[in-house]
């Protein structure tokens, strides 16, 4: 009902946002009540756009303007006219930029029935309701420069999404050539449908003939599968889970009845199937074109072997009407399974000791260190596992042991936890369970045991001795004896590789050495503790942020504006730890049109990834700039939803107050929903304003690139602003094996021909700071990420999400790192800085100039010492809303005397556009205006991302002078797959509420 009751009143921008809305959870749309005014409508269009995957939908081109076309009769926005002509009597809401003082303007709004909302001196306007139909004669009124839509503006971040893809073989290969196919968790990077099954046929995709069975040989074409890498630990694989995969009747024959089975198996090391896991199947009619096809397996609870590994086949039923095509491996049809797998040992409280393999007769010389396995031991009979030591049960400890003995003295003894798959917090107070007794049962004896807890690294070299604890007795019988030994140890966290040690000995005071049972189901011995996976968090070694760090530089005394849906005050993670200052390094908080507290989370979230300190995590999930300090700036609801003018106003206070709080930096993880130019959109010229006042603006590029291709919106447009796409880390340090996110980072060319983003950062599956009592912590539960704390006890204070507007906080903490170092520098050179030292992407144009390489930026800016640094935005024109030439606005707008002439390289502007002599040219504007000769001519239209300097060198330092780096050729577009031309749905819904799908390498303990 709501697209039908929305589409005779709306434009092209919102019924693009109609057709994001989520089907599957109604419930996050607030109800609609007449009467209701478009504005509002508009509003709650939006709340759910940041959560929701973008739709692979032909897009509809923007009624746009080229900078050097012909401006239209009426000073207004094509899309507003076409509004006003659809729906003259609906409420739009407009931002007017004027002539002169306004104040006709302003009557004439009034006079035609509006009233005006904001007034935003920063750009001489004014943002109003009106009804549509009155903005045509509110353009013809004298003093009116331009009017275009307030557009809602949108924020971008989106739940992690885990899965496992299914890959094919490259194009021209036969699948026959490869039978079983590899399922990975690496996106698909090919952008054309290749033929994959040329002896099948030569259709699209891969050919599944009818009849076959899970034993239907592949070659047959009746069936086809897939198969994970071996698991290195035991996993659980609990819950639901279901394969999504692309499908259509052969030949796209419509109408046609088809049946897909699918079954999973685990399969032995030797590649033999051990036992059918899960079955699911979807019976449908067929449309003549690809469609999603999610096939659920049922809840299950089973253990997967180390070294075994799962099994995925496909058919089709034989009462299907024909045999059915799959699309898969590309990034347009991107077919997956998604599964919950926890790490057997995470998941397990208790880890028992084992000789492994159990052989009575098995010396443990030839296994001085035994594994700890969260499998109970099935044999009850006590073997002799030590045949070379004595002829007792179980195994001899001699006296006098230490932790630094040799394992062949046998005076101690070790188990080892296999390596965890992911880095892991051990909880407090771990406990050691164990049958022991003196030698030869000899009772009235004293004897004392002593057991350690153990970090080593991955090479099997000690770390840390987390723990110490002993047990004691004078009497220990003439049988075993059951004692427990406590390490009362703290909460510690290792990394993924590394392993823990359990060490055992006998004190030199005892009067016999011991024996120790273990091995068997009748007296089990096991460590007792609580385990948790933290999931992975290496960007900050990805964008060399540690490296910065040591070398001083945190962010202190930087100041970050925010703005977004505000920032909560009271968290952990922003707290101030030098003692220096205010204990929240918060120090001003700002609503516009509202209070300042972050109800939504998306701008706490973005200012953890800026800022955060990790004291929530135990200082493990940490920000770019961990000191810098933070002014939040609130503009969205409690929904993520604001509008352009809101935005505009906010900027206005940051220019405002920018002397006040000394800000440095703006960050501003937020897109317009509405495309036009840059010289025509107001935000775009809000933010020039303020990169001229002298602080940098951080823009996310967008999470549009799957849905709306090459489309950017404002500000990320604006070529001035340092626009930030996003990469995928792949959960590895080094950035040479980081990815473009290609499901959703938007690239390509402006109407002006500026290539944007500048540059890309990680942003996919990153954790940072949740808001309590926000949409965030109440609304998405499954994307809460916890820790536990010095109790032990499981605390879910981080969120994990995926977007460019977390790659924008990556790109603002950097720049917060630089001016710390560098205080002199100005915005031009910030980002130049960035974007020279950027790492480049191999075949990924929409990284702009690379993924951020903030440590090399700052050895650029040192090596510099004296020379002047090179500055980027040489040649750009400013926005026409602020200079035309021949009919410039009113300057008075803009505070020109607040502007650090010295510190901003004007010569990066193209003052050939501004009219001079419209400007109050008074102190030190005057005096330092650049004279004419001095004024660079001619416009750079296209923005091409700088190389880094040649072999990694940096700039001698007795070099007065820097060229600019060699500019490479413009970036290549990824080739768009020729078949199909629809898609059809979205690859990627959201889990189902039921189904949280996590890959091995996001392991959860079961709580």
């Amino acid at each position: 009902m709501l697209p039908q009751l929305c589409r005779p009143i709306v434009s092209r921008y919102t019924l693009r946002q109609l057709s994001r809305l989520s089907p599957f959870q109604p419930s996050l749309q607030p109800p609609l009540q007449p009467p209701l005014q478009w504005s509002h409508l508009v509003r709650y269009l939006l709340v759910l756009v940041w959560l929701i995957p973008w739709t692979p939908a032909v897009a509809t081109p923007a009624a746009t303007l080229p900078v050097d076309a012909v401006q239209p009769a009426l000073p207004v926005h094509p899309e507003l006219l076409a509004l006003a002509a659809q729906a003259p009597q609906m409420t739009a809401p407009v931002i007017v930029q004027m002539l002169g003082d306004g104040a006709a303007v302003e009557e004439e709004i009034t006079r035609l029935g509006g009233v005006v909302t904001q007034r935003l001196g920063i750009i001489h306007s004014l943002a109003a309701e009106l009804p549509a139909g009155a903005v045509a004669d509110l353009g013809r009124v004298p003093g009116v420069r331009w009017i275009s839509l307030d557009a809602p503006v949108e924020s971008h971040t989106s739940p992690a999404h885990i899965r496992y893809y299914l890959q094919g073989n490259p194009p021209g290969v036969d699948a026959v050539a490869q039978a079983t196919l590899p399922m990975t968790e690496t996106v698909p990077t090919a952008p054309r449908l290749a033929n994959y099954d040329q002896d099948r046929d030569s259709a699209p995709g891969l050919l599944i003939r009818r009849g076959g069975t899970v034993d239907s040989d592949a070659a047959s074409g009746q069936a086809q599968r897939w198969r994970l890498g071996p698991f290195n630990t035991d996993m659980r694989l609990s819950g639901s889970s279901f394969v999504q995969l692309y499908a259509a009747m052969k030949d796209f024959a419509p109408g046609k009845r088809g049946k897909l089975w699918a079954y999973v198996y685990q399969v032995d090391v030797n590649g033999q199937r051990q036992e059918l896991i899960a079955t699911g199947s979807l019976s449908r009619t067929w449309r003549s074109s690809w469609q999603t096809a999610k096939i659920k397996f049922d809840n299950v609870d089973i253990l997967v072997d180390e070294g075994h590994s799962l099994e995925l086949v496909v058919t089709v039923d034989i009462t299907s009407e024909d045999d059915m095509w799959l699309a898969f491996g590309t990034r347009s049809q991107p077919a997956a399974y998604r599964v919950n797998l926890q790490d057997a040992l995470l998941s397990a409280k208790n880890f028992y000791l084992v000789n492994y393999p159990v052989n009575a007769e098995g010396d443990t010389t030839s296994h001085p260190i035994l594994p700890v396995r969260a499998r109970k031991p099935k044999i009850f009979t006590l073997p002799n596992f030590d045949t070379d030591r004595d002829g007792g049960p179980g195994i001899v400890v001699k006296r006098g042991g230490t932790i630094t003995s040799s394992d062949a003295s046998g005076k101690i003894q070790r188990w080892r936890i296999s390596p965890f798959q992911a880095d892991t917090q051990i909880g407090p107070n771990v406990e050691f369970e164990l049958y022991a007794a003196t030698k030869s049962f000899r009772k009235t004896k004293f004897a004392k045991l002593w057991a350690y807890l153990i970090h080593r690294d991955a090479e099997g070299r000690l770390i840390h001795v987390l723990g110490s604890g002993s047990v004691e007795a004078d009497d220990w019988g003439e049988t075993w004896q059951q004692k427990t030994i406590a390490f009362k140890n703290s909460t510690y966290a290792f990394p993924a590789g590394h392993q823990l040690e359990v060490a055992l000995t006998v004190d030199d005071t005892s009067e016999r050495s011991m024996w120790i049972a273990y091995g068997s189901g009748l007296y089990p011995a096991q460590l007792k503790g609580e385990f948790w996976a933290l999931l992975p968090q290496v960007f900050l070694d990805t964008i060399g942020a540690r490296t910065v760090w040591d070398k001083g530089y945190e962010g202190r005394g930087v100041r970050v504006a925010v703005i977004d849906s505000g920032i909560q005050p009271d968290m952990p993670d922003f707290a101030r730890e030098s003692g220096e200052g205010p204990d929240s390094r918060i120090i001003h908080s700002e609503g516009i049109g509202t209070s300042p507290n972050d109800e939504f989370g998306h701008g706490t979230f973005v200012a953890g990834v800026i800022g955060s300190n990790g004291s929530a995590s135990g200082g493990y999930y940490k920000g770019v700039a961990p000191e810098v300090d933070l002014i939040n700036v609130r503009v969205s609801d409690a929904w993520g939803g604001a509008y352009e003018s809101t935005v505009v106003a906010a900027i206005q206070w940051v220019l405002e107050h920018k002397d006040e709080y000394n800000i440095r930096v703006v960050n501003l993880s937020l897109n317009s929903s509405t495309l036009q130019p840059y010289h025509q959109s107001p935000l775009d010229a809000a933010v020039e304003v303020l990169w001229f006042n002298g602080i940098v603006v951080v823009a996310s590029a967008g999470n549009n690139g799957s849905a709306e291709p090459g489309v950017i919106y404002p500000p990320a447009n604006d070529p001035f602003v340092i626009a930030v796409g996003s990469t995928d880390d792949m959960e590895t340090a080094t950035p040479n094996d980081d990815v473009l996110a290609a499901d959703y980072s938007v690239f390509g060319l402006t109407a002006e021909g500026f290539f944007r983003p500048d540059l890309a950062a990680p942003g996919s599956y990153i954790i940072s700071t949740l808001a309590d009592a926000s949409n965030f912590k109440n609304m998405f539960p499954y994307y809460h990420r916890g820790v536990m704390n010095s109790s032990g006890n499981l605390v879910k204070l981080n969120f994990q999400a995926s977007g460019t507007s977390i790659s924008s906080g990556m790109v603002t903490g950097a720049a917060a790192l630089l001016l710390q170092a560098r205080p002199d520098l100005n915005p031009d050179q910030v980002k130049y800085l960035l974007m020279t030292s950027a790492t480049p992407i191999a075949d990924e144009a929409g990284a702009g100039a690379g993924s951020l390489n903030v440590a090399k930026a700052l050895e650029i800016a040192l090596a510099y010492g004296n020379n002047p640094i090179p500055t980027a935005n040489t040649g750009r024109p400013v926005s026409q809303l602020l200079t035309t030439g021949s009919e410039p606005i009113q300057w008075n707008s803009v505070n020109w005397n607040s502007v650090n002439w010295n510190s901003v390289n004007w010569n990066s502007v193209n003052w050939n556009s501004v009219n001079w002599n419209s400007i109050a040219q008074s102190g030190t504007a005057a005096a330092n205006t650049p004279a004419a000769g001095n004024i660079p001519v001619g416009i750079g239209h296209t923005l091409r991302p700088p190389m880094a300097l040649e072999n990694d060198e940096l700039p001698s330092e007795d070099l007065p002078n820097v060229p600019e780096p060699e500019q490479p050729g413009e970036p290549e577009q990824p080739e768009e797959p020729k078949e199909p031309e629809e898609p059809g749905p979205d690859p990627d819904p959201d889990p189902d509420p039921e189904t949280p799908a996590k890959a091995i390498y996001l392991p959860l303990l079961r709580r």
